[in-house]
């Protein structure tokens, strides 16, 4: 998985991602928008924006199951 990409695609769109929760062992789904910091492909996480809960949450890289850009007239 390119950490890269799914960076610049956070930056520009919304994007569905499904992980495993560290804390549940369940996966979640959730759609989410980037943080306006520069975030590092060399860290364990990424800092993003949850669109559905109005909060801020990190996800651990390898926790990632899938991603992809979300439409944005399907979804809040």
């Amino acid at each position: 998985m390119n950490r890269q990409v799914i960076l610049d695609a956070l930056k520009t769109s919304k994007v569905k991602i499904d992980f495993r929760s560290l804390n549940s062992g369940r996966n979640i789904t959730g759609v989410y928008k980037g943080h306006s910091a520069k975030q590092s492909v060399q860290s364990n996480k990424v800092v993003v924006w949850d669109v559905e809960n109005s909060k801020w949450d990190d996800i651990e890289w390898d926790t990632i199951i899938s991603w992809e850009k979300v439409n944005e007239g399907t979804i809040c």
